[in-house]
Order: C-alpha cells, then structure tokens, then sequence
C-alpha cells in the first residue's frame, strides 16, 4: 500500500537525443525530503486526457447524450456524469472491457473500437499487489457483492487518491467514493 501520494504537475522536457526528463519542482523535492537516486513511482496522467472527447463523439447519434450515458451506465438518472466530463480519468483494463461491451451491445463495433482505442491512454497497470488488496476488500465486503472489476477499479482508486467514481448502490456509502445517482 502506498503510504502517501503527492500531485505534481511538470511538463516533460527533453533529456539528451532520444529520453525525456520530468522535472519536480523544489518545493516539493524539498516538502517530501527527496534525494538523488532515492526510487519512485509515477503515475502519468496526461492533461488531455478526459471524458470531453467522448460525449462529443456521442451527439451525433439518433439518441440524446444524457440518454446513451445513461445506457451506457445501466442505471437510471446518470445524466449527472456528464459534471465529471472534464476530470481527469484512469481506467483498469477491466472497465475498459466493460465500457467496449456496453457501446458494442448499445451501437456497433465500430464505435466500440474507436471509444477503446482512445481510451487505452487512460489505462493503469493492475499489479499483484492490486489484485490482493482488491480480493481482501471483496472479501470483506461478501454481503454487497461486489464484482471483481469494481473491487479493483476502487483499490486503484484508493492506491492512487483519486475518488472511486460510480452508479452501483454497494458503493454509495463507503469512503473515497463520488456517487452518482
């Protein structure tokens, strides 16, 4: 488990002929005590990288956008997502099968493989770690039951500070979690 996490926001620079440097500004090298040669992990987040795209691939459907999110989602009501549009966004691959899934029952291959090729930039590394975490959280939580994708999209959520963000009920009143009526 990570014990705790600092947001930095850099731009790449670039670093000999073929590498890139990502430099940490002073006040925070100084704040977290950091050092030469002293391992960390990163966690990229591109700046562009958001649900806008999306919901303006959506519109030119037959369907309202507030509807199709709310297909996509297969819950009542969740036109609220559309407020988290412009967040920053990370994906496990198991979401990401469940979104391609849901967009190929909804409209068509196409689409469904367009949406996931733009979306694969959004994806984060589910380690063994993750996995464990995850399965002792499912453990624990039997009596919601909770699938496996959930448990793991909320453990990364957790590892990595950002809010768990969904529909399903078993969240609702658990820590670290926007839930979306």
């Amino acid at each position: 488990m990570l014990s705790k996490m600092v947001e930095v926001h850099s731009v790449f620079r670039k670093w000999g002929k073929s590498s890139l440097a990502f430099v940490i500004p002073k006040e925070i090298v100084e704040q977290e005590k950091l050092k030469p040669n002293q391992k960390l992990t990163a966690i990229l987040v591109n700046e562009n990288n958001n649900m806008a795209k999306t919901f303006g691939r959506l519109k030119n459907w037959k369907k309202p956008t507030d509807k199709i999110m709310r297909e996509i989602d297969d819950e009542k009501g969740n036109v609220n997502y559309s407020k988290f549009k412009n967040s920053k966004v990370v994906l496990s691959i198991l979401n990401l099968a469940e979104f391609h899934y849901k967009i190929l029952k909804d409209f068509n291959s196409k689409l469904a493989d367009e949406l996931i090729s733009e979306y694969e930039g959004f994806l984060i590394d589910i380690d063994i770690a993750t996995i464990k975490e995850a399965n002792e959280f499912r453990l624990l939580n039997k009596s919601r039951k909770l699938s496996y994708a959930d448990c793991i999209g909320y453990t990364i959520a957790r590892r990595i500070g950002l809010k768990f963000l969904t529909g399903d009920r078993q969240f609702s009143d658990m820590p670290n979690v926007e839930f979306v009526n």
